[in-house]
């Protein structure tokens, strides 16, 4: 493998890489985004559950909230987080 491929240092060099130490990180890193992302659903769940009278979703939109949460942790953090453990921390 040449130095170029090994040690990206561009943007481009950096997307393109096959290197597995450098794509478990971008695994890690999109995993910290909807991680964040899922945190600030959870938070609108919350806020609307705070109260019994609380006006923030209507009942469709809380349903759509909440679908979209699950998919959010289980499909892009939970599967990027394990891949790209598993990839970075590989020998």
């Amino acid at each position: 493998m040449s130095t170029a491929a090994a040690e990206p240092h561009t943007v481009r060099g950096w997307l393109s890489t096959v290197d597995h130490k450098h794509l478990g990180k971008r695994y890690l890193a999109t995993a910290i985004v909807f991680l964040l992302i899922g945190g600030v659903e959870a938070l609108i769940l919350r806020i609307q559950l705070a109260r019994a009278d609380q006006t923030l979703l209507t009942p469709e939109a809380y349903d759509q909230i909440f679908s979209m949460h699950a998919i959010t942790m289980i499909f892009w953090y939970a599967s990027p987080i394990l891949s790209g453990s598993v990839t970075l921390f590989r020998s």
